[in-house]
């Protein structure tokens, strides 16, 4: 059996889960839940003999886009600083191109 429920929220997905017959959900072996805390009540509840494992690329992926809202936020705060101290050395009257003390570099590192 296999079942993908559109939407979130633990009203839809319980009145799905309360839709299968007992005798179905004994049978069932396995489950693979994603992160989110109410799944594995729920699961626990209505398939009480089936194994229940994490979606690990499923938390990879939590884990990238994190990393990656991070990034982007890194990334702005850098073009915003450059963006500020040229023009507060434009302001100044000074020339950026011929001082290497205001060369600004943007660094990101993915591990």
């Amino acid at each position: 059996m296999v079942a993908t429920i559109e939407g979130g929220g633990a009203g839809k997905v319980i009145k799905v889960l309360y839709k299968i017959p007992e005798k179905v959900r004994d049978g069932v072996e396995e489950i693979t839940l994603d992160m989110a805390n109410f799944m594995g009540k729920m699961i626990r509840s209505r398939f009480q003999k089936a194994n229940r494992f994490m979606d690990r690329f499923l938390v990879q992926k939590r884990f990238y886009d994190a990393l990656q809202e991070i990034r982007i936020v890194h990334k702005w705060n850098a073009i915003n600083e450059e963006t500020n101290t040229i023009e507060n050395s434009k302001a100044e009257g000074k020339d950026m191109s011929a001082n290497p003390n205001y060369t600004i570099m943007v660094f990101s590192l993915i591990v």
